[in-house]
């Protein structure tokens, strides 16, 4: 466990208990806990896996788009989609410069599923 990632989720708890309608603005009142229940497992994978462990933009509409599945409309949909892509690719490259052929195989295969 990293104090760093402590004091980061620490910090961005007494943030939105502090300003409780910018955390209403993102998700519904009864996912607050499920928020920063996310935000803590996003921050430690990020970490453990060698990566920063503030969380990009894009994992936090993620994380938001999860708990507003209800309210999600199809161009929202579509911006994970396009993320979610990016990654794949990313990590794809990353398999091949490493040669990690069967994990590259794997990738290949889920950027053709949302593809």
């Amino acid at each position: 466990m990293s104090v760093d990632v402590e004091v980061y989720l620490s910090g961005i708890i007494k943030f939105f208990r502090e300003n409780p309608k910018d955390l209403l603005s993102l998700v519904p009142k009864d996912k607050e806990e499920d928020f920063y229940k996310m935000i803590r497992n996003y921050s430690f994978t990020n970490h453990e896996n060698g990566d920063d462990y503030v969380l990009t933009r894009n994992q936090i509409l993620e994380i938001c788009f999860q708990l507003n599945e209800k309210k999600r409309m199809e161009g929202s949909t579509k911006i994970i989609k396009v993320n979610e892509l990016d990654v794949l690719k990313k990590k794809l490259d990353i398999a091949l410069e490493t040669e990690e052929y069967e994990e590259a195989a794997k990738l290949r295969d889920q950027i053709k599923e949302i593809s």
